[in-house]
């Protein structure tokens, strides 16, 4: 009844007005009272670059491009990289992603479907690496992601606004960070492993205003929330953005095998494995109002499969891959209770039916410099 209400033209009208006001609806998974572009919403990880140990070639660029299909989705990413060895030992990178998506949007069955689309900055990353053991490699990694990208889009007329749906939305509107053990093992001359564990772990914070970015225009109706960590907050520990989507803490287990064909050419196979510690949610879509609810598609458990060929020269790499995702199986929603988190923390087989449906195919290209005695 009340879901009802929310989604009714007139309650839109008179919440734009600051009419009414509506109820704070609960989340029984943030704050450590029980419950990611992954946090990707859906979309593959983009591959890792084969390591470069040596710091013979000191400064590097490089350029990802990839797009993204799935039935009623295509995305397109764009993401300069530059890289430096600092030390012997340490290489420090930033990377900065363009992104833009097309798709349809539909949040409520009384809304008709529409295209949509929206481009701009995502966040920004950096990072370094420390190599820890020269022989057969172990590197630890360090990566922080920013909240650069917008993710608060919305379309419609005044009062009639809706969101578009978080995979559509250039940035995550928090913090994201990453460490990961990483070990390198020759098999052969010509073939090597790869393996690699990550713990990511989204945070946010609002150090200077200390409150929800937000609370002065399209949530001023919880002005008086004062003691509510959602609205007035200098850091928080989860991965809670202003507009109470949230992204669990996850785990990601990485393997890599490598043949060298030949000189110049290198196939790798690879395999990607995240297992989230929670359930992920999302903002409504009506822009007035804090109800974040379960996200419909999140999985307890996803894997991408990736085939990589690669052209090595001297001091030029270039990159083409086909990443395709296999997840757990959806669990439906439970019913009249869209805020019930419990069907989406069960942990099923593989997803076979969705095969196929969503997939990534990508080129890169990098170039090293700055040679080492020049």
């Amino acid at each position: 009844m009340l879901i009802g209400v929310f989604f009714s033209p007139r309650f839109q009208e008179r919440i734009a007005l600051g009419t009414e006001v509506p109820p704070l609806l609960p989340w029984q998974s943030v704050g450590g009272c029980g419950e990611a572009r992954s946090p990707t919403s859906g979309v593959p990880p983009s591959p890792v670059w084969p390591d470069e140990i040596s710091p013979k070639r000191r400064l590097g660029v490089q350029s990802l491009m990839r797009v993204n299909l799935g039935q009623d989705f295509f995305s397109y990413e764009f993401t300069p990289r530059l890289t430096g060895f600092v030390h012997p030992r340490v290489l420090c990178g930033i990377s900065l992603p363009i992104i833009s998506s097309i798709g349809i949007v539909q949040p409520f069955t009384n809304v008709a479907p529409r295209y949509e689309v929206n481009s701009g900055l995502g966040d920004i990353r950096l990072d370094g690496r420390v190599q820890i053991i020269d022989s057969d490699p172990l590197l630890f990694h360090m990566a922080l992601q920013l909240p650069t990208g917008v993710y608060d889009r919305s379309r419609g007329t005044i009062g009639r606004e809706l969101f578009l749906p978080s995979i559509m939305q250039p940035g995550l509107g928090m913090y994201v960070l990453t460490a990961t053990f990483s070990h390198i093992r020759n098999l052969s001359p010509k073939d090597q492993v790869h393996a690699s564990v990550e713990w990511v772990h989204p945070f946010q914070m609002r150090l200077a205003d200390g409150k929800n970015e937000f609370l002065d225009d399209r949530f001023e109706m919880y002005s008086a929330e004062t003691s509510n960590k959602r609205f007035y907050y200098r850091f928080k520990h989860y991965g809670e953005n202003d507009l109470g989507r949230y992204i669990p803490p996850e785990l990601r287990i990485n393997v890599r095998y490598s043949h060298d064909a030949s000189e110049i050419f290198r196939h790798t196979w690879a395999t990607t494995v995240a297992f989230p510690f929670g359930v992920q949610w999302i903002p409504d879509a009506i822009p007035y109002t804090y109800a974040p609810h379960p996200d419909p598609d999140h999985r307890m458990w996803r894997s991408t499969w990736y085939y990589i060929p690669e052209l090595r020269f001297r001091s030029i790499g270039v990159i083409g891959f086909v990443a395709i995702p296999l997840n757990d199986k959806a669990n439906d929603q439970t019913y009249g209770d869209r805020y019930d988190s419990k069907p989406y923390s069960k942990f099923d087989g593989p997803d076979w039916e969705s095969l196929l449906h969503t997939y990534s195919l990508g080129v890169g290209i990098r170039y090293r410099f700055l040679k080492l005695g020049d």
